[in-house]
């Protein structure tokens, strides 16, 4: 197999660029995410406009992108390489075989084992991030406090991102390509002489297909991204009422406030993630279009 390095590092930067596009404009419904996620409030749940409303109001906005350094840090290089390998591996089915739909689990196997094999990688910046989007404070401090404590507490949660990021990959990238799919069979074209529909029919698949897949595995790994916020975030709680682990964890959220408290933060997740997901793979194909790149 030859390698096109050239073709690669086009896709690697557009990646990065998609990514980094999408997760500027998107990363305050994060912030308010987690905010939600680890109150453990019971009486009276706060909306997401609630908080967000008081975050700007009492912090200013620039409260709503707290830990977003620690973000960038890893959301760069991961989507680089995410995206470069994802669609290596899918030109080199259609090169060989000549159609994608012959092999319909391959790019679920692939975008599954990138996210499994970058959330080793990210658990400890995520975990930063998340401490930061909740009670502020400089960044260059938070990371300091968080390696004195070593190794195993900065991969705290790393299991339980495991299993989030492996549904979710899974449900994404098998949704996404199915929804492509099923535009491309069901919805026919319409004739267009100005030769612009095509670019047209393929933007609303890579649109429809990423909101979709972003919603269904929102909705479906909502309880278990909970749970990871919990428990990476138990720190900054008095100590009595700290979990002891992932079951305590959930024993105790439906003991105490009940089945909803594991949707907690679902609405501005669903926000962000189905958008994103819209976003960032239109605009990978746009910045892969700008750079000069073509399928192999």
């Amino acid at each position: 197999m030859v390698v096109d390095y050239d073709h690669a590092a086009k896709n690697m930067l557009a990646g990065s660029m998609a990514r980094l596009s999408s997760s500027a404009f998107l990363y305050p419904f994060d912030t308010i995410k987690v905010s939600l996620q680890a109150d453990r409030q019971v009486v009276r749940p706060r909306s997401f406009l609630q908080v967000g409303s008081h975050m700007i109001r009492d912090h200013g906005i620039s409260s709503l992108y707290r830990g977003y350094p620690m973000r960038l840090l890893y959301i760069i290089p991961s989507a680089a390489v995410s995206f470069t390998i994802y669609d290596e591996v899918k030109q080199r089915v259609v090169h060989r075989d000549g159609d994608l739909s012959r092999h319909p689990l391959v790019p679920v196997a692939v975008g599954v084992a990138l996210r499994l094999i970058g959330t080793c990688a990210r658990t400890p910046f995520d975990l930063i991030k998340q401490q930061l989007q909740i009670r502020g404070g400089a960044t260059v401090r938070a990371v300091n406090e968080n390696v004195k404590n070593g190794i195993p507490f900065m991969l705290r949660g790393y299991t339980i991102t495991v299993l989030r990021d492996g549904l979710f990959s899974a449900l994404y990238f098998s949704v996404y390509e199915g929804a492509k799919y099923a535009q491309h069979i069901f919805i026919p074209p319409l004739p267009d002489e100005s030769g612009q529909r095509p670019q047209l029919r393929k933007l609303r698949e890579h649109v429809v297909g990423g909101a979709l897949a972003g919603a269904i595995g929102s909705i479906l790994t909502a309880p278990l991204d909970t749970v990871k916020t919990r428990l990476q975030t138990q720190n900054l709680v008095h100590q009595e009422l700290r979990y002891r682990g992932f079951l305590d964890c959930v024993r105790t959220m439906a003991m105490q406030e009940g089945v909803r408290s594991f949707f907690k933060g679902l609405t501005p997740r669903l926000i962000m993630i189905s958008c994103s997901g819209a976003i960032t793979f239109t605009l990978y194909e746009e910045y892969k279009k700008a750079l000069g790149v073509q399928d192999l």
